[in-house]
């Protein structure tokens, strides 16, 4: 008979939300002393209500060689998993560094950063008066 009917649909469109979850942005390593390690974990999470692919997890500035990452357990993320990220401070000279956590997945939300930052510190022995 030729009508047309309309159905308006009502739904909500899936999203993949990467989201980094750390005490504090920037992420401080506080004070450690020259070639000392301090370790944070920070967790990568999937807000979002579909699958979440992580391409890419890098380290970047000029003082990326003082911060490494450990492992990742995956990097396939159902909705609402977190996983665990640990993060190195090695400082192999005294002075402030800073570099840049990035997170490369196929969000809705884009590359998710991070700025990390620490200070080396060189301790001085203490010095035992002589005595004669």
């Amino acid at each position: 008979d030729g009508s047309i009917i309309n159905y308006p649909l009502k739904g909500e469109a899936a999203t993949r939300t990467l989201k980094i979850v750390s005490v504090s942005d920037p992420l401080v390593f506080g004070s450690p002393s020259v070639n000392t390690v301090k370790r944070i974990t920070i967790l990568v999470s999937n807000t979002g209500t579909t699958l979440l692919n992580i391409s890419g997890i890098s380290v970047s500035g000029i003082d990326a060689s003082s911060f490494t990452l450990g492992k990742v357990a995956r990097l396939i993320l159902d909705p609402g998993m977190s996983i665990p990220l640990e993060i190195s401070f090695l400082p192999t000279s005294s002075g402030a560094k800073s570099a840049q956590l990035s997170v490369l997945s196929n969000s809705t939300n884009g590359k998710q950063q991070l700025m990390l930052q620490g200070i080396g510190v060189i301790v001085k022995k203490a010095s035992h008066p002589k005595i004669d």
